[in-house]
């Protein structure tokens, strides 16, 4: 069952497939789920437009930061902006060495909706996005522009915020006299000593919160009760 099913993973069509599914073929649909398909959350693929080569050119020579780069390109030899065959300003990564479109400002809403919203993006988050788009893509904020997108995107905020359990407020358990309610418990396996004791029983007094801590070298409730020397029989214990 594939309630939000990958885009990439299906053959490509002439046109959207519309018709009425027949009573026949059992099909079972989920709207909505803790991590499901929301359907108001994502666009629909035929209503986005995206970003052709006619508009990436004509978008570059109306930036001025593309003009001046193109300008200093010429310029410095070792500049790492060049020029494509197709006439894009493009831009080589300094480690990576990939070749990534310098895109200009007008077109990055569409660029961020592309990589983010619609139905075969998958709301990624911010590492998965800026890794996808900086294969391809570059400009100076990049990593600033997809932090606040994905921050402010509201599908992400409402999936990120997972169910709470009702829980009561903490009873404090209080001391009302010396030694009349202990608080109790073991630690270890510890490092073994010369002695042979590898756990601490430790004690602690809710009223003075005197704390003390016996060696044991086993934990059996012969041991436990033969090491403990109280100044009287508590009231309370709590391990």
């Amino acid at each position: 069952m594939h309630h939000c099913a990958d885009a990439m993973s299906r053959l490509p069509t002439l046109a959207p497939d519309r018709s009425v599914i027949p009573e026949q073929i059992p099909c079972l649909a989920r709207a909505d789920s803790s991590r499901g398909w929301v359907p108001p959350n994502y666009g629909e693929p035929d209503k986005e437009q995206p970003v052709t080569l006619a508009r990436m050119l004509g978008a570059q020579k109306k930036e001025q930061r593309c003009q001046d780069l193109r300008d200093r390109m010429d310029e410095n030899e070792l500049s790492r902006y060049s020029e494509s065959k197709e006439e894009l300003l493009v831009h080589v990564a300094p480690l990576a060495g990939a070749v990534q479109v310098k895109f200009p400002f007008i077109l990055r809403q569409d660029l961020l909706r592309l990589e983010h919203n619609v139905v075969r993006a998958g709301h990624p988050r911010v590492n998965r996005m800026y890794a996808a788009s900086g294969r391809h893509y570059h400009w100076e904020s990049m990593a600033a522009d997809v932090y606040y997108w994905v921050a402010s995107c509201v599908s992400c905020s409402r999936n990120r915020i997972a169910p709470r359990r009702r829980t009561a407020m903490l009873k404090l358990l209080l001391g009302t006299d010396p030694f009349a309610s202990l608080s109790m418990d073991l630690l270890g396996p510890l490092t073994e000593t010369k002695t042979g004791t590898v756990f601490l029983l430790i004690i602690v007094d809710r009223f003075s919160k005197l704390g003390r801590a016996i060696p044991l070298a086993g934990i059996t409730a012969v041991a436990v009760f033969g090491t403990t020397n109280l100044v009287r029989l508590p009231a309370e214990v709590t391990s």
